[in-house]
C-alpha cells in the first residue's frame, strides 16, 4: 500500500511542529478577536475617523465663509526629472 504525501509528512511530525502550529493558530485567533472588538466605520467611537457634515460644509462655502480656491500658502512643487 502506497502512502499519500500527507501521510509521509505526518509521519515525520515533531512536537515542536505541533507547538508552532498551535502558536500560529493562537496568534491568529487573538488578532481576530482584537480586530473584531474595534468599532466599525458606522459606529461612533473615540479616536476614529472624522465624519464630514456635507450640508454644513456647503452652507459655509455658499455663504463665503470658506473660499473655493487653493490656500495662498500652498505651492505646487514641480516633479524632479
Amino acid at each position: 500500500m502506497q502512502r499519500s504525501p500527507l501521510q509521509r509528512r505526518v509521519r515525520h511530525w515533531h512536537r515542536t511542529d505541533t507547538l508552532f502550529v498551535g502558536w500560529v493558530v493562537l496568534t491568529l485567533m487573538l488578532a481576530g478577536a482584537w480586530l473584531g472588538s474595534l468599532p466599525g466605520p458606522g459606529e461612533a467611537g473615540h479616536g476614529g475617523g472624522r465624519r464630514i457634515d456635507l450640508e454644513a460644509f456647503k452652507a459655509r462655502l455658499d455663504s463665503g465663509e470658506l473660499s473655493g480656491h487653493e490656500a495662498l500658502w500652498y505651492h505646487v512643487q514641480e516633479q524632479p526629472r
